[in-house]
């Protein structure tokens, strides 16, 4: 009987294919992958592009689209008729020759007709408006005497011809006298602030002072 120890078994063959390795088929799968990744992306990307393109194409035909359209291009045809009524017509630098316009319109010249005939004191009227004259503060204002204050002075003020802020020559009268107190800031005499304020004056308070006013000679 033979021993099985003196006829040991051959060792095994060692493997072809080591732990860590890249084959061949592994190496052209991942190929595989990539493309196959890569083309679908670039498939897709191309569907939706064109699924773009067709609802843009839908769109442009579109009744709303051309609402806005003819829309727009009247609002343009308005814009332009608009820029060309504030030039010669010819539209050419519209908004240069719009903001060059000249800021005041020069008034027509005012013919300043007649002085006012003198005027009749009433001397009561008068006494009345001295008062008044006094209550109402047009002292701190007007001086009675020929200085120069605020405002012009009240010392012969009947008559004299006044030239306003806005180059207008008028004499004083009635009319203007009434003005001036209703309407302060309506006439501005030349070299003078607007800076009277509306007095609290009835009609008959007002015919008072302009008999005060036109007994100071």
């Amino acid at each position: 009987m033979s021993d099985h120890h003196d006829h040991p078994l051959p060792p095994p063959e060692p493997d072809n294919i080591q732990a860590g390795g890249v084959t061949f088929w592994g190496l052209l799968s991942f190929i595989a992958i990539i493309i196959s990744v890569f083309g679908l992306s670039g498939y897709f990307w191309l569907e939706r592009g064109g699924a773009d393109d067709k609802l843009n194409s839908i769109y442009s035909k579109s009744p709303y689209r051309e609402a806005m359209k003819t829309e727009a291009t009247e609002k343009l045809v308005n814009i332009d008729q608009a820029m060309k009524s504030i030039t010669d017509g010819s539209g050419d630098n519209a908004r240069g020759k719009h903001f060059d316009m000249p800021k005041t319109i020069a008034k027509a010249p005012v013919a300043l007709g007649d002085p006012p005939a003198p005027f009749k004191v009433d001397s009561k009227l008068a006494a009345k408006g001295k008062g008044l004259f006094a209550s109402k503060t047009c002292t701190a204002c007007h001086s009675i005497d020929g200085t120069r204050k605020i405002g012009p002075t009240m010392k012969g003020i009947w008559a004299r011809k006044e030239k306003m802020a806005d180059g207008v020559e008028l004499y004083v009268d009635r009319a203007y006298f009434t003005k001036s107190i209703k309407e302060p800031m309506a006439q501005i005499v030349e070299g003078y602030p607007p800076a009277m304020a509306q007095l609290p004056v009835s009609d008959d308070e007002i015919e008072a002072l302009l008999h005060y006013v036109a007994s100071i000679k």
